[in-house]
């Protein structure tokens, strides 16, 4: 195995301490190199592949890794194409299997952009939570973070009428669990507002 050593010229993603890339065959994907700059491209035309967000619609907080779209080896076809998370990706490459499958790609320093091979070690996900509040960037807010924020505010005014969880839930077309969730946080920063309030 050949290790190939450039210069990133990534200009959306600075690398600062980290100047140069060690591409290296991506792992189930042996079409692809992977740097250790957190970079993805075609062996053959070295032509680079650009990664996108993982933006669920009308959830961006969980959408929040960076993925690339991959063929496999045997796959001949755009359709037979997948996603794979690029912090994922590289650490296959570069750190080996994931140990177990409780284990989960954890970023040291808490920036999701920066994918390099130094700052992303295998986590389980009690010491990924851990270490995300430890950093300051584990997603604190509003509970249910699929809801929007006009529909929580009528959950939170129903509550605040004193209506059940089954009459909010029948009347907003929500599931009961998704209301006594809602309910069940007072952390959340919500004035309640009574329809009935003159």
């Amino acid at each position: 195995m050949s290790l190939t050593i450039v210069t990133s010229r990534n200009p959306q993603r600075p690398v600062a301490l980290f100047d140069t890339a060690i591409w290296v065959p991506a792992k189930r994907f042996p079409r692809y190199e992977v740097s250790s700059c957190g970079e993805v491209r075609v062996t053959s035309s070295q032509r680079p592949i650009a990664p996108q967000w993982n933006v669920a619609e009308g959830c961006p907080a969980r959408g929040r890794y960076l993925r690339v779209r991959l063929a496999a080896a045997h796959v001949k076809t755009t359709t037979g194409r997948r996603w794979v998370f690029l912090h994922a990706l590289v650490l296959e490459s570069f750190k080996g299997k994931r140990p177990t499958r409780k284990h989960e790609g954890a970023h040291l320093d808490g920036n999701v952009t920066n994918n390099h091979a130094k700052n992303l070690v295998w986590s389980t996900r009690k010491k990924n939570e851990h270490h995300k509040r430890s950093v300051g960037t584990h997603p604190k807010g509003p509970p249910c973070p699929k809801l929007t924020d006009a529909v929580r505010e009528r959950v939170y005014n129903r509550i605040a009428d004193g209506e059940t969880n089954t009459q909010i839930a029948t009347a907003l077309k929500l599931h009961r669990k998704t209301i006594a969730k809602l309910r069940a946080a007072p952390h959340y920063p919500f004035e309640p507002v009574s329809r009935y309030a003159t």
